[in-house]
C-alpha cells in the first residue's frame, strides 16, 4: 500500500512539473509571436519634436531647437532632406534608426523628408509648423490728432 502512495505522490509531482513546463513554453510561444508581429508592423517613420515653432509676429524668423527621430524597415544609408533642397541636412550609414538635432530657423512651415541615400523616393516625412502670436496687421493711425 505504501508503494502505491509513493507512486501516486510521484505521479502528482510529475503532472505538476509537466503543467509548469507547458505554461512556460506557451508564454514563450506567445512572446515570440508578438515579437514577429512587431517586426511585421515596423514601418518607416520620421518624427520631429517639437512640431511647432512660434514667432512673435507673422513674417518674423522663428528660432527653435528641434529633434528628428526616425526608423526604417531595414538597415541602409538614409538621409534627411529639407523639401526642395538637393543637399541633405544629415545622412546615416548602415543603420535603421537615427536622431538628429537641428537649430531650426524659418519664416514659414517647412517639410522634412527621409529618403534612402541613393533614391528620390520619400520613405517618411514630417513638418515643422511655423505659427505666430500676433498677425502682420499694421496699427491703424487715428484720423485725427490733438496737436
Amino acid at each position: 500500500m505504501t508503494i502505491k502512495i509513493k507512486n501516486l505522490a510521484l505521479a502528482k509531482r510529475f503532472r505538476l512539473v509537466a503543467l509548469v513546463v507547458g505554461v512556460i513554453f506557451s508564454f514563450q510561444a506567445i512572446a515570440e509571436e508578438e515579437s514577429l508581429n512587431q517586426l511585421n508592423t515596423f514601418v518607416d517613420e520620421l518624427k520631429v519634436t517639437p512640431e511647432r515653432c512660434v514667432a512673435l509676429r507673422q513674417g518674423q524668423l522663428c528660432y527653435q531647437h528641434v529633434i528628428f527621430d526616425w526608423q526604417a524597415k531595414k538597415r541602409a544609408e538614409y538621409c534627411l532632406f529639407l523639401e526642395g533642397v538637393i543637399t541633405p541636412v544629415n545622412c546615416w550609414s548602415s543603420t535603421n534608426v537615427g536622431q538628429f538635432k537641428l537649430d531650426f530657423q524659418s519664416k514659414v512651415t517647412r517639410r522634412f523628408i527621409l529618403r534612402s541615400k541613393n533614391s528620390q523616393i520619400d520613405l517618411a516625412s514630417t513638418e515643422v509648423v511655423v505659427a505666430w502670436v500676433y498677425g502682420n496687421k499694421k496699427r491703424r493711425r487715428a484720423s485725427w490728432r490733438l496737436f
